[in-house]
């Protein structure tokens, strides 16, 4: 279906990066921008296409535009790195609290200096459960 409450725009690949402008489109700049622009009530809002067409941001040059993706997509993957080792350390630490694996295994693992042990199941009535202070059980 085609309306024009929904106008479609082409973008110059010559002019701007599609990911630099995913980046640009969320900048709290743009966001302050678009809400400036539009007008109408909350189930109607409208933006006009020459308000929208307007607005002024900031364009490098292309090869620019390359070096600031370059830098902003290093940092993800910095962040999706972190984001994994975190969720190792903590498996680890919940294997150690649920006596799956020995707490040298634990912290070696930890320190990085082997991968964690397969869990071992502990068995029953082996693992004690001690409630922090003020928790105990009644």
């Amino acid at each position: 279906m085609v309306t024009k409450e929904f106008p479609l725009y082409e973008v110059d690949r010559d002019q701007i990066r599609p990911h630099y402008l995913r980046l640009l489109l969320r900048t709290s700049y743009f966001q302050r921008a678009i809400r400036a622009i539009t007008t109408g009530h909350s189930n109607r809002r409208r933006t006009s296409d020459d308000d929208f067409l307007d607005l002024e941001v900031f364009l490098p040059a292309p090869d620019r535009q390359d070096e600031i993706i370059a830098r902003v997509l290093a940092s993800e993957n910095r962040v999706a790195g972190a984001e994994v080792e975190y969720d190792q350390v903590v498996t680890e630490v919940e294997e150690l609290m649920m006596g799956r694996i020995e707490t040298e295994e634990a912290l070696d693992a930890l320190e990085g200096r082997r991968p964690l042990p397969p869990p071992r199941q502990a068995a029953a009535g082996n693992v004690e459960r001690e409630e922090p202070d003020g928790l105990d059980a009644q």
